[in-house]
């Protein structure tokens, strides 16, 4: 099954949205329940964004204008939120390549993370 692990950031960004009411902590736990499910399912709008020689996903957290920045890592059963977002943001961080490497991670920097129990 998809483990999910979520950055430092991700989880910052997240908690100020559900703070201020822009998305909900159920809105959230749905997608991201759709995505471990499915990671291609049409609610989600899944597209890879090219980044470099790596890839990044856009997720839509269904029934909002909110994105989710998601690199699936060096193994097929991990995947890392790396950012979540109003889709204007989310536009201008896929127009500069130099802001979406901010979403790459190396594969042996997340083995590291992740034995470890834990991701920056």
């Amino acid at each position: 099954m998809l483990e999910i692990k979520e950055t430092k950031k991700f989880k910052k960004l997240l908690k100020a949205l559900i703070k201020f009411k822009v998305i909900s902590k159920e809105d959230y736990q749905k997608t991201k329940e759709l995505f471990k499910e499915d990671r291609f399912h049409y609610k989600l709008r899944p597209h890879k964004i090219k980044c470099g020689k790596d890839d990044l996903i856009s997720l839509t957290i269904p029934n909002t204008q909110y994105r989710i920045l998601c690199y699936l890592t060096c193994s097929p059963e991990i995947a890392i939120f790396a950012w979540i977002g109003s889709h204007r943001d989310y536009e201008i961080i896929i127009k500069n390549s130099k802001n979406c490497k901010n979403y790459i991670f190396e594969c042996e920097e997340i083995r590291k993370l992740i034995w470890k129990d834990g991701i920056k």
